[in-house]
This record gives structure tokens, C-alpha cells and sequence, in this order.
């Protein structure tokens, strides 16, 4: 095994610190951080009072109590740096870019709307670079799409405003910060993988009226792509070919769900799949009756759990951020 270099070694001891103390919102003192990645007290001492000096950690208003004694508790500055999100969505069956700053303990504190009508990435880039002027100790920038970034071109997107924007190199170009571009379904069930706590192999579908369904899937908390990000289209089934968007009758949809359901159970048996419904087309009844047709497919006497969530939003911000809150605790020091 190769030794570390003195600098790698900080570098190392650095971002496990930043990794544990985001873990903590509530503080921990020298002694306690010290203790859970294995450092010794001074090694420790020394890392946090230079990340005191540079204000990337902060000490507690008020010490607590350990053994008897009182010490100093410290917790990561949550206004040290920032993290830009970008989401494409839809609002009232309008495409727009949602932009959210954050603090790194993930508490928004500015957004702005922008409609998606006809745009290039010019208006993204100057929307950006208007926030940055406003809010400069952003770190990075997050970005979720409807669709699939090949080699810096969205191959395959949902809105034809943004499928000729070269975003991530346009904003590298303004910004010089790191640049994250993930696919919407994956970054929600990523989102909602965190948000609940869950180890378990997660999948997310996600219905639309007006396109073919799109399906995500967390491993024991990493996101699975595949090779080229292509995993989860599942709008090249054979099945999805013969429909005409939007689908809007019952019997429709419910036929849509159940060949969604049963590419996902057969592909990946995950033991949830959180089935992302923003425009209410199934309800409480619908998922009960796709359980008893998918339990004749599987006759196993096991189902993946299916949960059905109306809103996307809230676990699609909370995966672009998580991505996020990653490249900050990896950053060099």
C-alpha cells in the first residue's frame, strides 16, 4: 500500500471532517470528532482551528456537557459556501428553469422562476451569472434535466427550448465551478432515497400526460446510469411505441403503470419503487389495483413497496443538493 503524501493525507483527514460534521447539524466536540474517524486529539485541534480561521467551521453559542465537563461543540458554517440548483420542470404544463441557492445544510434562501419558451442557454448562463454577482461564495452548480447529457449534448431531452444549449460548457466558461447535469427522475429518487433514510435498492417512475414515462434507480445509495446515463428511458420499450401522447383515458394509463412496473420488477426487483404522479392521473384506488395484477405477474409472495408521491419537486431539489453537498465535502482544501 502506497503511503500518503502530507498534503493528501490533510486533504483526506480534511473531508472527513466536513463529511461528519454535515452529518451533525447539531455539533460535535474535538474529542467526539476526533474519535469518529480515528484521528488523534491534535491532528484534530489543528484541522478545526484552521477551519475556524477560514470560517468553514463555527463554534456552537453554547458549549455542552461531556463527562462531567463542559466543552466546545462545533458544526459546519452553513453560509461558508452554496449550492446553485437548476431544475427543469414543468409548471401548469409550461416548461421553466427553477433556480434555488442554498446554504450546504440545504435550507433554500433564493429562488427565481424563469420560463423555458425559447432559449438557447443564454438566458441560463446570465440568470447565473446574476446570482453569482449576488451570492459569491456559491461552490457549485446542480443542475437537473428531462432527459440524457452524452458528452456535453442532451441527447435526449424533453424540451426543444434547451436541446441545442450546450449548458455545462457555457456555465464551466462563466463560472469556473464544478457543474453537475443529472437526469430529474434520477436526481428524485435519489432525493427521496435521502430524504427517508433508506439503504434500500429504490426505484422512481415518473408520469406525465404529455410523455412516455421515465424511471430512476438508486443501489444502496448511488445512483445507477448504466454505461451512457440511458438506463431508465423507457420510452424505447416496444410497448411505448404504439401509444400517441398525451394519454389522458383511464384504462390507458393504468395499462402504462402495470408495463412500467413490470420492466422495472424484472430488470431490478428493487425492494420500493416511488411512482412520481405530479398531474394526479392515478390515485389511491388505481395503485391497489395495479398490486393485484402485478402480484399474478409475481406470483412470489414478494412485491417491491409501491408508494405513490404527487410531488416531485421536493425530492428532485433535495437529489441536485445531495449530488451537491458530495463535490463540496470532496473538494480540495
Amino acid at each position: 500500500m502506497k503511503s500518503q503524501k502530507p498534503n493528501d493525507l490533510k486533504q483526506h483527514n480534511v473531508q472527513a471532517i466536513r463529511k461528519l460534521l454535515s452529518q451533525q447539524p447539531n455539533g460535535l466536540t474535538k474529542s467526539e470528532i476526533a474519535q469518529s474517524i480515528s484521528l488523534s486529539v491534535v491532528t484534530t485541534n489543528k484541522l478545526i482551528s484552521e477551519m475556524l480561521e477560514t470560517e468553514e467551521v463555527i463554534t456552537l453559542q453554547k458549549p455542552v456537557t461531556t463527562g462531567g465537563r463542559k466543552a466546545l461543540a462545533y458544526k459546519l458554517n452553513p453560509n461558508y459556501r452554496y449550492l446553485l440548483t437548476i431544475q427543469f420542470l414543468e409548471q401548469a404544463k409550461q416548461p421553466i428553469a427553477l433556480f434555488t441557492l442554498s446554504t450546504i445544510e440545504q435550507e433554500a434562501i433564493f429562488q427565481q422562476t424563469l420560463p423555458m419558451l425559447q432559449d438557447d442557454g443564454q438566458e441560463i448562463v446570465a440568470t447565473v451569472r446574476n446570482i453569482l454577482q449576488r451570492y459569491p461564495k456559491t461552490a457549485v452548480i446542480s443542475i437537473g434535466i428531462p432527459g440524457v447529457e452524452i458528452e456535453g449534448i442532451f441527447q435526449i431531452i424533453d424540451f426543444p427550448s434547451i436541446s441545442k444549449a450546450d449548458l455545462r460548457n457555457a456555465l464551466s466558461r462563466e463560472t469556473n465551478l464544478p457543474i453537475l447535469i443529472e437526469n430529474d427522475i434520477n436526481a428524485a429518487t435519489f432525493g427521496f432515497s435521502k430524504l427517508n433514510g433508506t439503504h434500500d435498492i429504490v426505484a422512481g417512475l415518473y408520469f406525465l400526460e404529455n410523455y412516455a414515462p421515465g424511471s430512476g434507480l438508486v443501489i444502496k445509495d448511488t445512483i445507477f446510469r448504466g454505461a451512457n446515463g440511458l438506463s431508465g428511458e423507457l420510452k424505447h420499450l416496444s410497448y411505448f411505441e404504439k401509444l400517441t401522447f398525451p394519454i389522458t383515458k383511464e384504462a390507458q394509463i393504468i395499462q402504462l403503470a402495470e408495463q412500467s412496473l413490470r420492466t422495472i420488477i424484472s430488470l431490478y426487483d428493487p425492494q420500493q419503487i416511488v411512482i412520481f404522479d405530479t398531474e394526479h392521473l392515478l390515485s389511491a384506488d388505481h395503485l391497489d389495483q395495479l398490486r393485484r395484477q402485478l402480484e399474478k405477474v409475481f406470483p412470489y409472495g414478494y412485491l417491491p413497496h409501491l408508494i405513490l408521491h404527487n410531488d416531485l419537486s421536493t425530492y428532485y431539489l433535495k437529489g441536485l443538493n445531495e449530488l451537491a453537498v458530495k463535490v463540496i465535502q470532496e473538494s480540495p482544501v
